[in-house]
């Protein structure tokens, strides 16, 4: 299409819709010894002039016992709930029940869009449905997702929260939006005004400097001095504002490498584990 004659909500849709959903039958193929029940949920896509009611389902693993304490897990943009099934044993062996989810648009569930607002409400919407959900994990966007919701959304029963190489904000995601899409002022400016419409707000209120403050459980940044995606400064913003915060610092792992490497997993299980 020629970007020539968008409007400034056509552009916000295109930032909120994935251009692909992860099929890597590798990374799926540990969801097969879940148990999965999906959950339904409404997304609201409320662009001007009239709200959109969306129906559709989320589809849910669940591994482990239903008396244990739970940890949730999210996954980043553009992949699915598989890609979380590095922490799965070592989280069971810890006495926890574990789940992951697809979120909206992404994997086996529904939907076509994604933003921070309702990934943060699929989150919690699928924590409601779990029970006794101890701990969150998140990467990339999902880690986002799992900050914006402890923070906004708090749970009476979350006690812990792990970041890995995630975003500080809708800032940094809404700024390579603009450059790597080439769009020129005039067009940015269209995506930022439909964007405040959108959500009532600037993309740099969707930012840790704003909500990190209330974020009351202890953090876990986990980012890597290499991530090409999101760089090592974003974890710096998150350390400054989330009063409970401490960071586990890689070399070399990258952004999505960082989720399969065993000392990595074993550090942040030993920090959920202090849940328990």
């Amino acid at each position: 299409m020629n970007t020539e004659i968008f409007t400034g909500v056509d552009y916000l849709r295109q930032f909120c819709t994935p251009k692909q959903r992860d099929t890597s039958p590798k990374a799926i193929a540990p969801l097969a010894m879940a148990t999965r029940n999906d959950v339904a949920f409404t997304q609201i896509l409320n662009y001007p002039p009239s709200p959109q009611p969306q129906h559709f389902m989320l589809a849910c693993f669940t591994w482990g016992e239903a008396n244990r304490p739970a940890i949730v897990m999210a996954h980043g943009w553009e992949l699915q709930a598989g890609r979380m099934s590095p922490y799965v044993v070592p989280l069971l062996q810890a006495g926890f029940r574990v789940v992951a989810f697809d979120a909206p648009a992404h994997g086996q569930s529904g939907g076509h869009e994604l933003n921070l607002p309702d990934y943060a409400k699929a989150y919690a919407h699928i924590c409601a449905h779990v029970g006794n959900v101890v701990g969150l994990i998140g990467h990339s966007f999902g880690g986002l997702a799992a900050l914006w919701l402890s923070a906004t959304m708090p749970m009476p029963m979350l006690r812990r929260v792990v970041s890995v190489a995630s975003a500080a904000g809708a800032d940094l995601l809404s700024q390579n939006y603009i450059r790597l899409g080439g769009l020129n002022e005039t067009q940015g400016q269209a995506y930022l005004d439909a964007f405040a419409t959108r959500f009532g707000a600037l993309p740099a209120d969707f930012t840790i400097n704003q909500f990190g403050p209330r974020i009351q459980v202890p953090v876990l940044i986990v980012h890597d001095h290499r991530d090409e995606m999101v760089g090592f400064d974003e974890s710096d913003r998150m350390l400054a504002h989330i009063p409970n915060a401490q960071r586990l610092e890689t070399n070399g792992l990258g952004h999505r490498s960082i989720l399969r490497v065993p000392e990595v997993i074993a550090a942040v299980v030993d920090f959920l584990v202090a849940a328990l």
